[in-house]
Order: structure tokens, then sequence, then C-alpha cells
């Protein structure tokens, strides 16, 4: 007499539209021509992200050079003024960490070393308002000359402070003893 426990509860589907999108797109892009078809898309696809990646690193800094580098300067302020490529772009930089810059000693020996090349800048305060830089490059060459980069420090200096320079820059960073 008791027929309804002998019965179990059916189970209701909820996801019908999402099984037969799924069993659908499973079977659609078996077919050989949508894969032809997504392979153009994606062959296509991928040539304009690689053109696109192309233009937008010409545009960076550290891969510009020629005209672009020149815009570069423009933008900035730094004159070109007969460097070439690698050290009109380190003037470049250097200006833009100066464009920023509020003189302190940390951010002045970080810009000397990036115009210079120098590895090791040393600095001392020279009381009531000097800085005596000392450093060696064999980097600077005509026409990066040491005028050339005093005129970018004290620019960098905060006002009224005078720069000193104990530098050494070899004419021939390689040499020996009886050259």
């Amino acid at each position: 007499s008791d027929r309804g426990s002998c019965m179990t509860t059916p189970d209701h589907k909820f996801d019908y539209e999402e099984e037969g999108r799924d069993r659908l797109l499973v079977s659609i892009l078996r077919q050989p021509s949508i894969l032809a078809l997504v392979r153009f898309w994606t062959i296509e696809a991928q040539k304009i992200e690689d053109l696109t990646h192309g233009l937008l690193m010409s545009l960076v800094l550290s891969s510009s050079s020629g005209r672009l580098l020149d815009l570069w300067g423009r933008l900035v302020g730094e004159e070109r003024g007969g460097l070439l490529d690698g050290d009109y772009r380190s003037f470049i930089e250097a200006r833009i960490l100066s464009n920023t810059s509020s003189g302190t000693m940390g951010e002045m020996i970080a810009i000397l070393a990036l115009i210079t090349g120098a590895i090791d800048v040393q600095a001392l305060a020279v009381y009531p308002a000097g800085v005596v830089f000392s450093f060696t490059s064999s980097l600077l060459s005509p026409p990066t000359t040491l005028e050339r980069v005093r005129e970018h420090m004290e620019q960098v200096a905060p006002a009224g402070v005078l720069i000193h320079w104990i530098s050494e820059v070899p004419e021939t960073p390689f040499g020996f003893l009886d050259d």
C-alpha cells in the first residue's frame, strides 16, 4: 500500500543550455574548416600583435635611435650636440633624472655616474656650500667633454652649491707603462 516509498525522486536538470552549448562547441571545434578558420584568425592576430609591439618598443627610450632619439631629447630638454646615439641616450636619461631631481647628493652621484659611465663616483660635501666629485671614466670622448658634464651637473646642483672636480679621463683606457 505504500507505493511511494519504492520510488526515487527524479533529478531535475538545470543546465540544459550550458550542456548543449558545450556539446555543440566540442563538435564544431573539431571540424577541419573551423580549425582552419581559427588558425587563420590567430595568425593574423599574431601579426598585428608583433607590429604593435615593435612600434611601441621603438618609442621606448632604451631602444630608440636617430630621429626618434632626437625627439626624446627635445621632449626632455637635452640637445644632441653631436653625440652618438649611445652617449646621447645617457644624457637624455640623465636629463630625465635631473628634471625630477631635488639636488640631493645621492641624486647628483647617480646622474654623474649615468653620464660618465663611472662605476665609482665619490662625493665630498665642502662647507659651506660645495661638493667635490671624484670619478674615473674611460667612456668620455669628444664631444662628451667634461665641460658638458660640468654644465649638466651645475643645473642639477641646488642653487649656490659650487661643484669641484677630481676626475681622471684617460685618453687610452688600456696601455702599458712605457706607452
